[in-house]
């Protein structure tokens, strides 16, 4: 029979503390800072609760919004909420740190719950409470006079209001440090962001004019009409006549282009001020989408011709925009060779590639970061490497709407659909999905979703789908990783974690399936020494040959509010020497 471990916000015996991040007050200024790696690489504010509000079930009309404590309890039951206002935060949000008070030793921990409804500090009792939602985290036990934290990154998403609850299975009274107490005992809510990338809105209008280019050329090829047009191979010379920023159209709907060598870059424009590399027809509209053709076999054959390279970007190559292109048979699409900075790729496809982007040391280059990458709506059909392959010391990248399909293009040696590696940091995926990795070169079958290796750090997944991939939909092996609502479906390990800090918050596993090879099928396989932090989690198969938890030797992990589905005949758990599974 299936087993199942759910926890009910509605249960009798839960307690609730409900926090709501709502409006800053002069007393509670945020501050803003540069992170501690570089100055550029992040920012981070504090702010301090500005409002908040006990209700208690023995006082159902009472206000409390002026006591100097919170207060929650199971019996009767006792709940507050809290206001803060999230601001100063330009680029993507990478972490949010809730940060409580707390009066009372706890074994039990507060858990994170979003608020659904509105409350007031003065008005809110308990008989006019705001709902709450489903778990996001959990802080461990609590001591007095201690602070408590629990990463709430998934209910900040962007300045403004934020509505967080916290829940304990405690049946015990617990107090807590309102704002009334003072600013050094109030609740405050740590938020991290990525800096801003210049690169990610393509301008619809410059001081200069476009620059044009055509499938050839024409004319005297100085791209100043379409009768003068250069050719793409003329890219490089155009870029260089836009150091403070414009546009550079590239012809849609004029033939295809077939560069016979690659395309190498090392100039840009100003930051906030991008050169724009972007498909048109020709009255400059984006309704033609150029397509640049390149010499890999069709279809693809793992004996074949891989394919060229099309753009190189080398050390100087900086704020630039590649918009609305349409990729064909290349070797790889983007290769960033040596130090470049703030690359924005959006509104782009590519078919049959052997990787889309990635980042290998070009002739000349003694290294080849990439410091500020984005990446939106942007779609790979038939890959036989990676969509995205980043290592070195790459850093500050946003990932957002980006979809791949291998298409089970097998044969290439280790095909994975996002890897980082070296030192890679400060990378932020939303809504990616990667499908369809397959590899049978090794005994084991390798193919996965999204890796990291180790050495990467500050990795951040939220909304992704890994499916139908020969081996792991999410093979982790970062530090200070944490996933958000991942989805992993038809791999043989749906996900498979290698590091000790690696936090998962509302992720779904379905049906694992192995398709050869050695290794076993599982929904969560841990690697020697893992530590893994599960909350809000669904897992469900019907396969007798699944392992719900496969963990390595000293591996842990623990589950809050998951729910599981499984055969009967299925290995709920199988621990080697020293592992531990903690179910709740």
């Amino acid at each position: 029979m299936p087993s199942s471990a759910a926890s009910s916000p509605s249960s009798r015996r839960s307690v609730s503390l409900l926090l709501a991040a709502g409006v800053l007050a002069a007393t509670a200024a945020q501050v803003a800072t540069p992170g501690t790696a570089e100055a550029a690489t992040t920012v981070s504010t504090t702010s301090l609760a500005v409002a908040d509000v006990a209700v208690r079930e023995d006082q159902p009309t009472t206000k409390l919004g002026t006591a100097t404590t919170l207060r929650t309890d199971g019996s009767p039951f006792a709940q507050s909420y809290l206001r803060f206002q999230v601001g100063g935060h330009a680029g993507a949000i990478s972490k949010a740190v809730l940060q409580v008070y707390s009066h009372t030793t706890s074994d039990a921990g507060v858990v994170a719950r979003p608020v659904a409804s509105t409350w007031s500090e003065t008005g809110t009792t308990w008989a006019t409470r705001p709902t709450v939602g489903a778990i996001v985290a959990k802080s461990g036990p609590t001591q007095e006079a201690t602070w408590a934290s629990l990463d709430v990154t998934s209910l900040v998403k962007t300045n403004g209001t934020v509505d967080i609850a916290l829940t304990s299975t405690s049946t015990t009274g617990r107090s807590l440090a309102s704002r009334e107490a003072g600013a050094t005992r109030a609740a405050r809510l740590v938020v991290t962001s990525l800096p801003a990338i210049s690169t990610v809105t393509v301008p619809t209008t410059s001081a200069v004019p476009p620059l044009l280019i055509t499938p050839g050329g024409a004319g005297t090829r100085d791209g100043s009409s379409w009768s003068n047009a250069g050719d793409l191979v003329d890219l490089p010379r155009f870029v260089a006549q836009r150091p403070t920023g414009g546009e550079i159209w590239v012809r849609g709907d004029a033939g295809p282009y077939r560069p016979a060598s690659s395309i190498g870059l090392r100039t840009g424009g100003a930051a906030g001020a991008p050169v724009v590399v972007r498909g048109v027809d020709g009255t400059g509209a984006s309704t033609a989408r150029p397509v640049i053709v390149g010499t890999r076999t069709a279809p693809y054959s793992s004996t074949g011709n891989d394919g060229n390279d099309i753009f190189k970007l080398y050390t100087g190559a900086k704020n630039l925009t590649f918009s609305n292109l349409s990729f064909t048979n290349v070797g790889t699409a983007f290769n960033v060779g040596g130090n470049a900075q703030d690359i924005a790729v959006q509104d782009v496809n590519a078919t049959n590639v052997r990787r889309f982007f990635t980042n290998y040391l070009g002739a000349g280059e003694t290294t080849a970061n990439l410091s500020g990458l984005t990446m939106r709506r942007v779609t790979v059909k038939g890959f036989s490497k990676s969509v995205l392959r980043l290592a070195n010391d790459s850093h500050r990248v946003l990932l957002e709407d980006v979809t791949g399909d291998s298409e089970r293009q097998d044969g290439d040696d280790f095909a994975m659909g996002v890897v980082l590696d070296g030192t890679a940091h400060d990378v932020v995926m939303r809504r990616v999905v990667m499908r369809n990795a397959h590899d049978s070169l090794h005994a084991y079958m390798n193919g996965d979703g999204f890796a990291t290796e180790r050495g990467v750090y500050d990795v951040r997944l939220e909304d992704t789908l890994a499916t139908g991939n020969t081996d792991a939909g999410y093979d982790l092996k970062s530090t200070r990783t944490t996933l958000v609502n991942a989805r992993a479906e038809d791999n043989k390990r749906n996900f498979r974690f290698w590091a000790a800090d690696t936090t998962v918050q509302g992720c779904t596993g379905l049906a694992p399936r192995t398709r050869g090879g050695s290794g076993s099928q599982a929904q969560v396989w841990a690697g020697a020494n893992a530590g893994v932090t599960l909350s809000g989690c669904t897992l469900q198969d019907a396969s007798a040959a699944t392992i719900v938890f496969d963990l390595d030797t000293g591996a842990r992990v623990t589950t809050t509010g998951t729910v599981l589905s499984h055969s009967s005949s299925a290995q709920l758990k199988r621990l080697a020497s020293g592992a531990a599974l903690q179910l709740g």
